[in-house]
């Protein structure tokens, strides 16, 4: 994983793209082809290396997050805490601590911010905690996967909440209220088998190039989701239900041995003997690997390659779904790397030379 550097914007004819209000709408066309060119930088402005009054440093992050104040929240699932900095990178404090009780983490694994309350997804115990942004533990509830597991939760602008949940054969977005109960389903797509649960956490190690969904939230509390079996995309209002819906045109990569290697030493390291020997690779990789929002609402889905020593190439859309530009990066954007934007930029956990991890600022300039 390394630091990204400065990045140029290439922009390229736009394909035809199909959007609609809902199942019945017509179909429209994307804005006009343009020929404009433009450079997106990424400029290192801060870097948090995490070291406290005991010389310590991050563990394991796992998830970021900014409140209204910018302030950072730090989810580390090692060290079990979320620690507080100002936007100059000015540790704050910290919320919570490794143990048992009242308050207390066994392996956090995500964190969001909504005006004055702190949640926190703690998969050791199984439980949401919520607390207040000093840290005061306000209450507690355990999490619910009789109906389907866990995998990602995300705050609303209202309060309430989008859960990622996960049964054999399907994945789903639900919409939870601010106390956490159940509303209604989002969206549901059929998927294959991505994951190989392993340890006494029944933790995931991914399969590789399997089709999945991924999705984020934009700054109005819109949902947007995308398989990447088929490049579909769809934007839902948690209200209205879908805004539009569209399938981008591809031309799928084959995985390569270096591509196979590459996974063995890397996510599927700590597999099973059994499961290795067992493992069967899929002949061309997914439409895009990792799916966000940026701080100004757009979409960028990021593509793999053909090449390992090609560089970064993401597609961005507009909030409405029209396309607007191929992306090229001079260097890698790490896709497991958490990240969190905010208005012209990013914070994003990065890890060093020697295997330490920094989080570092970014600014996105044009």
């Amino acid at each position: 994983m390394r630091i990204v550097r400065p990045a140029a914007l290439v922009l390229l004819p736009a394909l035809v793209l199909a959007s609609a209000a809902s199942s019945s709408a017509a179909q429209r066309k994307p804005s006009a082809k343009s020929t404009a060119k433009s450079t997106v930088k990424m400029i290192p402005m801060r870097t948090i290396a995490g070291r406290d009054r005991t010389g310590g440093g991050f563990g394991e992050i796992l998830d970021l997050a900014l409140d209204d104040r910018r302030t950072l929240y730090v989810c580390d699932a090692r060290i079990g805490d979320i620690r507080k900095f100002d936007d100059f990178g000015t540790l704050l404090g910290t919320i919570g601590r490794k143990g048992s009780g009242p308050g207390e983490f066994d392996r956090p694994v995500e964190v969001e911010v909504r005006g004055d309350r702190v949640f926190v997804r703690d998969l050791g115990r199984s439980r949401m905690f919520v607390f207040d942004l000093e840290g005061k533990l306000v209450t507690s509830t355990p999490v619910d996967e009789r109906e389907g597991r866990w995998r990602k939760f995300r705050a609303l602008p209202d309060g309430r909440f989008v859960v990622e949940m996960e049964t054999a054969g399907e994945t789903r977005l639900e919409l939870f209220s601010a106390g956490f109960s159940r509303q209604k389903t989002l969206y549901r797509k059929a998927v294959p088998r991505s994951r190989i649960a392993v340890g006494p956490l029944r933790e995931d190690i991914p399969l590789p190039f399997v089709p999945v969904v991924e999705w984020d939230v934009t700054p109005e509390g819109l949902i947007v989701a995308g398989y990447s079996g088929d490049y579909s995309l769809e934007i839902l209002d948690p209200d209205k239900g879908r805004l539009a819906a569209w399938t981008r045109s591809f031309k799928p990569f084959e995985v390569a041995d270096k591509d196979r290697k590459d996974y063995l030493a890397g996510p599927g390291r700590d597999l099973p003997a059994e499961a290795v020997r067992t493992l069967v690779f899929p002949k061309t990789k997914p439409a895009f690997e990792k799916l966000v929002v940026n701080g100004r609402g757009r979409i960028w889905t990021f593509l793999p390659s053909a090449d390992p020593k090609e560089r970064t190439v993401f597609e961005a859309f507009d909030a409405d779904g029209a396309f607007r530009s191929r992306v090229i990066l001079e260097d890698e954007w790490p896709r497991t790397a958490p990240v969190v934007f905010f208005v012209g930029g990013v914070w994003m956990a990065v890890a060093g030379p020697d295997g330490e991890t920094f989080i570092v600022r970014y600014q996105i300039t044009n």
